[in-house]
């Protein structure tokens, strides 16, 4: 494969829900619908978002919250509830030279969300890895979806006292 600096994927989805509902679930949810394999380690216990500037979007290895041990996926650099969601950082490719950008909008539309979702890499890339991010992200929407409208989600840790109203 030939190699490339910049890769860019974009995701554009409609989901049965009121934005706030899938804001929270993008945020406060994410490891009820986020699973391998866009985990690190496959046995990773634990995703976390801290939705505020500056806050980190990370894996934990143990579910001891003392132990330090995980994998840092990204840094939120923009929230604006709910419309706004934006993160920097590795989303995985901490054994190359990479960085990317992930944003998600979203457009209220009558009691729908319109969700626009996209993703900018740059750094030691090629062809085979923009094809497994842009796989990879209409995997992940297509779980937030299900999740979201359904109720029903497979992630690392799902707990159904968890509500997205």
């Amino acid at each position: 494969m030939a190699d490339k600096t910049l890769i860019k994927v974009a995701v554009e989805i409609l989901i049965e829900a009121e934005s706030y509902q899938v804001f929270n679930a993008l945020t406060t949810g994410t490891a009820i619908w986020w699973a391998t394999p866009y985990l690190q380690r496959k046995d990773a216990r634990d995703l976390v978002m801290e939705p505020k500037v500056g806050g980190r979007f990370y894996e934990r290895w143990t579910l001891n919250k003392n132990d330090s041990k995980g994998y840092l996926h990204a840094t939120v650099i923009a929230i604006d509830s709910p419309k706004l969601l934006r993160l920097q950082g590795p989303f995985g490719m901490a054994d190359r030279a990479a960085w990317g950008t992930a944003t998600v909008k979203l457009k209220p539309i009558n009691d729908n969300t319109y969700v626009h979702f996209s993703f900018h890499a740059f750094g030691e890339l090629n062809e085979t890895i923009e094809v497994e991010y842009a796989r990879g992200w209409n995997d992940l929407l297509g779980r937030l979806k299900f999740y979201v409208e359904e109720g029903a989600a497979q992630g690392i840790k799902h707990d159904p006292s968890l509500s997205l109203d």
